[in-house]
């Protein structure tokens, strides 16, 4: 409630943190490319003196197909979906991110890995497993003009694109199923998919 002497112009309440379930495919690097991005937000982190620290590396992941928001995880959804995603076998390929780049989102903007190639593997991948997705009756969220990127850090300023020294790479051999409890910061890995 407002005092009478306030028209408006105080502090305004906080704002309200998302909550619930997010559920959604990746793919997680394995961890020796998972302690190098993590080498390299630090880096970034200290070179344009970013306020919030990097992601930790195991919850490092490039996302692929969204499965949709919700209050509470659906056990049907999930069990769904794990159907799906077995469906979609694939030969294991070789994924690359050579460059930097921020997203704008808001007032945070994400620091990303990304790549200037195209990354067919993951590309044939992706829309596989969104044929099998679709198939089963999910409402998913995708595009195949998506870029394909590794959230390493969020920063309150721009970032000037760039090109890492050495490219990292690693071997996709599996797809995540993760469970993202939304204003907690954790993720819950529900389900591998091996090629």
């Amino acid at each position: 409630m407002l005092n009478q002497l306030d028209f408006g112009s105080g502090p305004k309440p906080p704002a309200k943190r998302p909550t619930g379930s997010n559920l959604f495919t990746a793919l997680r690097p394995d961890e020796t490319t998972a302690r190098q991005a993590h080498t390299i937000a630090r880096d970034i982190r200290d070179m344009y003196r970013a306020h919030r620290q990097p992601l930790a590396s195991r919850s490092l992941h490039v996302s692929l197909i969204n499965l949709g928001h919700s209050e509470d995880l659906e056990e049907s959804v999930v069990f769904t979906a794990r159907k799906a995603i077995d469906k979609a076998r694939f030969e294991p390929f070789t994924i690359t991110f050579d460059r930097i780049m921020t997203f704008r989102q808001d007032a945070k903007r994400p620091v990303v890995l990304c790549a200037d190639g195209e990354n067919a593997g993951l590309r044939e991948l992706t829309a596989r497993l969104a044929d099998a997705l679709f198939g089963v009756g999910l409402d998913i969220g995708y595009s195949p003009k998506f870029l394909p990127h590794m959230t390493l850090l969020y920063h309150h300023a721009q970032i000037e694109e760039q090109y890492l020294p050495t490219p990292i790479s690693w071997t996709v051999n599996e797809v995540w199923l993760i469970h993202s409890l939304l204003g907690q910061g954790r993720y819950e890995f529900l389900w591998p998919l091996k090629s």
